[in-house]
């Protein structure tokens, strides 16, 4: 409180789960109680996996909040061994989001069938929290035509950034630009699983080495070939860039880490520079260009100080001034936190004032 008094900047404080807040700032609102809260929430889970478990231990941790309808898994014998009711449990996707409930998780990752069931829980209504990135890359617009006939709603802040809060922090900016003051380029380091491995390489780990240290951390997902190719940061990359130009961003060209790598950010680290995969959206006369690609930057650069699993964002207007962002962006507790605070904000979004009440 006392950082944002000294910068005179406005501060919402809120309960989580509910939705009034104390408005503290340059002129304060007066203190609201805290009243009875409504019936706890009623979820849908889609997935089990690294981040699905982290948000299922989160939800269980507040019962007055949060009630746990159905989780959807590939392999129920696994998780019942683990402890998890298998009441709860399914294999069946399209069955657990037939169940009546307010929103939907979705943390399958891939293409089918977590398409088919985004659609199907928004065409019901409901609210769908999401963190697959090449959906929302790929499809999107469609998700929301759905959402928008149905009275449902759409929410992915977790596809992006792990817990940097990028994709609010582009759209924030976007909505307060002009003309004259337009968001120019964007440029980071958006995929903290090729971060990590690309500092392990510097530091003379193999390839295959860094890749099993980062699976084993919980950075990499078994199958990691998305991450190397780096088709993870491009389908972040339109993401972030469609938050921009307010419609579909064109295609990213993109490259990843290779066989060549290992050697080629060991000689970078002794010529005093870093190795990273960059991310850059650049506005031009023609058109938006996208890519991904290994890029040596030096020591002096802001981004050569992204090391490990952190995610960095820089986000320069028209100006010349620049906006930046930086934290921890991969494995099951920053993707958590973010899927966690969609879950908060679809809630205060659609309660909307204390009279009104879940369907």
């Amino acid at each position: 409180m006392r950082f944002a008094l000294e910068r005179r900047q406005v501060v919402r404080v809120a309960a989580p789960g509910y939705p009034w807040a104390t408005t503290v700032g340059p002129s304060s609102t007066a203190p609201l109680p805290i009243l009875s809260s409504r019936r706890p929430l009623q979820i849908i889970l889609l997935g089990l996996g690294t981040v699905g478990l982290g948000v299922y231990r989160e939800l269980l941790r507040r019962p007055d909040l949060f009630e746990i309808r159905r989780i959807a898994v590939q392999h129920p014998a696994k998780h019942i061994a683990a402890g998890i009711d298998p009441m709860l449990l399914t294999r069946d996707v399209f069955a657990a989001i037939a169940e009546p409930a307010d929103m939907v998780i979705e943390l399958l990752g891939g293409h089918q069938p977590a398409a088919s069931a985004i659609e199907g829980a928004l065409a019901a209504g409901r609210i769908v929290v999401t963190a697959n990135k090449e959906l929302i890359a790929s499809t999107v617009e469609h998700f929301e035509a759905v959402a928008s006939r149905s009275g449902g709603g759409l929410r992915y802040s977790a596809s992006v950034g792990g817990a940097v809060p990028m994709i609010e922090a582009v759209a924030r900016v976007q909505l307060g630009t002009h003309e004259h003051n337009a968001v120019t380029s964007l440029r980071g380091v958006v995929n903290g699983t090729c971060n990590f491995i690309l500092g392990e390489l510097e530091n003379g780990a193999s390839l295959e080495d860094a890749v099993a240290l980062a699976q084993a951390k919980g950075f990499a997902e078994q199958d990691p070939a998305s991450d190397l190719s780096g088709a993870d940061a491009a389908a972040k990359l339109r993401i972030l860039a469609r938050c921009v130009l307010g419609e579909e961003a064109p295609r990213v060209t993109f490259s990843g880490v290779d066989e060549l790598t290992p050697n080629r950010a060991r000689v970078a680290r002794r010529a005093g520079r870093r190795l990273k995969l960059l991310a850059e959206f650049r506005r031009t006369s023609l058109k938006p260009v996208l890519t991904v690609s290994l890029a040596e930057i030096t020591t002096d650069d802001w981004l050569a100080d992204c090391n490990a699993e952190c995610n960095a964002l820089e986000i320069e207007m028209a100006d010349g001034s620049l906006h930046r962002l930086f934290g921890l962006g991969a494995g099951r507790f920053p993707t958590t936190a973010s899927v966690i605070a969609d879950v908060y904000d679809a809630w205060r979004g659609f309660i909307g004032s204390p009279a009104a009440s879940w369907r």
